[in-house]
């Protein structure tokens, strides 16, 4: 970047017509050898020079700026493709489970219809079975009575009571 900085420098300065400033060093100020004094002023840079040391500088900000975001959305990227690759599986697993379920709710739903039919089955046969005991009770009722009353016609036409005399 620095090479880049004095190129832009130097077309300034020959833009201008002025003569190319030599870079600095640490031993001294290039165009005369001597040390440069800390508090001597630099020589002020055209505006052609600024402006392309500002756009250069722009430019290494924006390059640094987009590799970033380059960076952080490949990470990002990655992140979602995790993200969804669990969500399949998720998905998958639950799915797996539903049917699971409904095979287990399909046997069940079997089961109770075998179970209910046989419980109806078994109902009826109680219910005429109890039919069949109250009617035989009800005949054994019916006959006692008709005997007793049988008996009693009997008694009666046998030994009249006195107030029937």
């Amino acid at each position: 970047m620095a090479t880049t900085i004095e190129h832009m420098q130097a077309e300034a300065d020959a833009a201008t017509g002025q003569a190319p400033a030599a870079p600095d060093s640490a031993a001294g100020h290039a165009e005369t050898g001597a040390p440069r004094a800390r508090g001597k002023p630099r020589e002020p840079l055209s505006a052609g020079t600024v402006a392309g040391i500002a756009a250069a500088l722009i430019c290494a900000l924006l390059t640094v700026l987009g590799i970033a975001s380059v960076a952080a959305f490949n990470a990002l990227r990655d992140d979602i493709g995790q993200v969804r690759a669990e969500v399949v599986e998720l998905r998958t697993e639950t799915q797996a489970e539903i049917e699971m379920l409904r095979d287990d709710m399909a046997v069940l739903e079997e089961n109770l219809r075998s179970e209910m039919g046989t419980l109806r089955t078994e109902l009826k046969a109680d219910i005429e079975m109890l039919r069949a005991e109250t009617r035989e009770q009800f005949a054994e009722v019916h006959t006692t009575l008709r005997d007793h009353g049988e008996r009693l016609a009997r008694l009666e036409a046998a030994h009249p009571h006195p107030t029937d005399r």
